[in-house]
């Protein structure tokens, strides 16, 4: 978190970052910067995750993405 009075470095690059979260013991989250939601979204479903997945920016859930890398649901 950024000090207060100055800018998040990453805000002013114009990325944010993002976790995935899956359902699974076996995956641990990962976090990872991207532009935007769309962004973001593109890169989890490259890696097709293999269990049911969610991905967030900070607090913010964006949407659910099925295994396989099938359609994400949006929730932003």
């Amino acid at each position: 978190m950024a000090e207060a009075g100055r800018l998040d470095p990453l805000a002013e690059c114009g990325v944010a970052i993002y976790r995935i979260h899956c359902f699974d013991s076996d995956t641990p989250d990962e976090t990872f910067v991207a532009a935007d939601d769309g962004e973001a979204l593109a890169l989890v479903r490259l890696r097709l995750v293999r269990v049911d997945c969610e991905l967030w920016c900070g607090s913010r859930l964006v949407a659910t993405v099925p295994k396989g890398g099938g359609a994400p649901r949006l929730l932003a």
